[in-house]
């Protein structure tokens, strides 16, 4: 009798543990210091100045009739590396609907949402493991390994949300547009996705350096 009810005392204790344990994880996972909050909205105004800037210098160069190339994406991939993909997500979808205030069509909208999400669940899940697994440090001694894995995480993302941007083009984007999805036009598509995002990945590994500077800075670690 005793050893049954200690039997089920211990498990009692175990799931409250495990209850416990998930609580302090999930807030873990949404908590953000002050400094957090500070480096996050610092970013979000360093993405909106790029996407300006990008817009009517690269924006102007339509692609096939349907693309274009924007070298606007770095600094979301400088917040997918100090902080998690559910804040990531969301300063992602900002940038991408603040272009409708720039004059952007919500179709194009729609097709660059979905591929910076997919980017951003491949890359995050990428990295993460990467990161987990060779014990990456962001320090200084470590900056060229930690840029070769971004690089790495960057480049399977972007042929995988390039593949999907083609499915989704074919389902339905074009349909939109009352545009034929014609073969050369889906695989043009794929082309200038990887080439933007690949653009994108370059420029944030040269300017890492910088971004480990004002971590240290916010006495943030990444």
């Amino acid at each position: 009798m005793k050893s049954k009810n200690s039997e089920f005392y211990n498990v009692k204790i175990t799931k409250g543990i495990d209850g416990f344990n998930l609580k302090a994880r999930i807030k873990n996972y949404f908590y953000l210091s002050t400094r957090q909050i500070s480096l996050l909205s610092l970013l979000l105004a360093f993405e909106m100045v790029v996407v300006l800037i990008s817009k009517f210098t690269l924006g102007f160069w339509i692609i096939g009739g349907a693309y274009t190339i924007e070298l606007a994406f770095f600094p979301i991939i400088f917040i997918a590396l100090i902080f998690n993909w559910f804040y990531t997500s969301i300063i992602a979808v900002i940038s991408v609907w603040f272009r409708t205030l720039l004059g952007s069509e919500p179709i194009g909208l729609i097709s660059l949402t979905i591929a910076d999400l997919s980017f951003l669940i491949v890359f995050c899940c990428l990295f993460y493991t990467f990161k987990k697994m060779f014990n990456l440090l962001l320090s200084n001694n470590q900056i060229l390994k930690y840029s070769f894995w971004i690089f790495i995480s960057g480049v399977i993302a972007s042929v995988v949300s390039s593949l999907i941007s083609l499915v989704c083009n074919y389902l339905f984007i074009f349909n939109l547009y009352n545009m034929p999805p014609t073969q050369w036009i889906l695989w043009l598509g794929v082309l200038i996705t990887n080439i933007k995002y690949l653009l994108n990945i370059a420029v944030c590994c040269y300017l890492f350096k910088v971004l480990s500077k004002i971590l240290k800075s916010f006495n943030i670690s990444a």
